[in-house]
């Protein structure tokens, strides 16, 4: 495996082209990008389909253009740019976002968190989470740890809405609770 500089890496080509409609085009060539593309425009998984660019693709794009802007190489940015516009497979995208959230039923979550509120709470009051340092295992406190955490992580995307993206309505006292404890604890 060799090492090549940011400029070997983004460096593309721009020629024109007169097309079957005789219309003059520009082609665009880069020795690593464009074989690159051309392998993840041509996959097709349960992500994307062929005929669209990867998120892998555009990722890698982002971030070499990072890291040449990092080291001070703008010369190629703009023809980057322009020859390697990313058309993302948004339909799949959606279509997949769709099928994941008819997967995971608020219902369910809501129950198991319920059901889960006095292992979570008896954990916490009795700081079964701490390590014993005369031991030099915590498998126990490990596993309570890692549940509070869990616990906590669910139920703040619970209220907050999946993947932070879609906001849910928060009700202080209907779908926000605070325990009576906690209340007596706030500063503020």
């Amino acid at each position: 495996m060799r090492t090549l500089p940011a400029q070997d890496l983004l460096a593309t080509t721009k020629s024109e082209v007169v097309g079957d409609d005789g219309k003059k085009r520009d082609k665009y060539y880069s020795p690593v990008l464009s074989p690159y593309r051309g392998s993840e425009r041509a996959r097709t998984d349960d992500y994307k389909w062929a005929g669209y660019d990867s998120e892998t693709f555009q990722k890698a794009l982002k971030s070499l253009l990072s890291l040449a802007t990092y080291n001070g190489i703008f010369e190629y940015h703009e023809i980057v740019r322009e020859a390697f516009k990313i058309k993302l497979d948004v339909e799949r995208i959606e279509q997949r976002k769709a099928e994941m959230k008819s997967v995971i039923k608020r219902e369910a979550i809501d129950r198991w968190l319920e059901d889960n509120w006095p292992e979570y709470e008896r954990i916490l009051t009795q700081g079964l989470f701490k390590g014993d340092k005369s031991k030099r295992k915590h498998t126990e406190a490990d596993r309570n740890i890692r549940f509070v955490l869990f616990y906590c992580r669910l139920a703040t995307m619970k209220v907050m809405g999946y993947r932070q993206r879609q906001p849910r309505d928060c009700v202080y006292g209907v779908n926000v609770v605070v325990t009576p404890a906690l209340e007596k604890k706030r500063c503020c």
